[in-house]
């Protein structure tokens, strides 16, 4: 998988944000790259069926958060 992030610093993670993924930014803009993009998806989906992991799930209640935080919060940095 580290093929897909050549510019990536080896020594940092490389996380696996949904949010980052679809939208291709940060250490997934390599994969603005349609093939690229389509061979990620392949290895990332295989991963996930070969390796054992534990999964957590996070629900936002959107009203209440930009109630609170204001129309301009990013839920993903809080």
């Amino acid at each position: 998988m580290t093929s897909y992030f050549t510019g990536h610093d080896p020594e940092e993670p490389v996380i696996l944000h949904r949010y980052d993924i679809k939208n291709r930014r940060g250490s997934f803009a390599p994969l603005q790259e349609e093939q690229k993009r389509l061979a990620f998806d392949q290895d990332l989906l295989r991963l996930f069926e070969i390796s054992e992991y534990d999964l957590m799930t996070v629900v936002l209640d959107s009203q209440m958060f930009f109630a609170r935080y204001g129309p301009d919060a990013d839920p993903h940095v809080r």
